[in-house]
């Protein structure tokens, strides 16, 4: 506070701030902002990641899903030793043969002799397919039963680059039923 006198020559105090409180006190506001500036930013983006892993995550699953259920309706897993192609033998004459495969980033499916499909979408970019074909002998269902080890790896499309803090990768095994 600063003080003056008046016209009696008493001193009276007058209201306000000294310039060196002022300073101060911007000062403080000054820090305050920035952390509170950071604080918020971090939590941007984080909910921005994990936004983009979940859509990562729901989209592989559910392509692997959709690759497991075929894989269970085939009559046979065509010779596969390991590659990134899959070849279903189908009961079906309108869909035989089913094929998976990596095109692009993207996972397609080719039933039969209609057109291929996506089963991926463009907010993900598939990293890793590959198919392994598994023969366990001492099945009791049949005596050369066959699967399939499904290999993916998905991370998020962020304008056309894969955004690899939001990579999901998984394994699965998968046989005709």
């Amino acid at each position: 506070m600063l003080s003056n006198k008046d016209l009696n020559g008493k001193k009276k105090l007058i209201a306000g701030f000294s310039l060196l409180e002022l300073i101060i006190y911007i000062s403080i506001f000054v820090v305050i902002g920035t952390l509170g500036a950071m604080v918020l930013d971090f939590a941007l983006r984080t909910k921005k990641i994990n936004t983009r892993s979940n859509e990562v995550y729901l989209n592989t699953e559910k392509a692997l899903a959709q690759i497991i259920e075929r894989v269970q309706v085939s009559t046979l897993v065509n010779d596969t030793t390991t590659s990134s192609t899959l070849d279903l033998k189908m009961a079906s004459s309108s869909i035989d043969p089913t094929k998976f495969s990596l095109q692009d980033g993207v996972i397609i499916i080719k039933e039969g002799s209609n057109a291929t499909t996506t089963i991926t979408p463009s907010t993900i970019i598939v990293n890793v397919l590959s198919f392994e074909r598994v023969v366990n002998a001492s099945s009791t269902i049949n005596s050369s039963s066959t699967s399939v080890k499904i290999t993916v790896s998905a991370s998020y499309n962020d304008n056309g680059v894969a955004d690899t803090n939001t990579t999901y990768a998984l394994q699965t095994t998968a046989g005709p039923l």
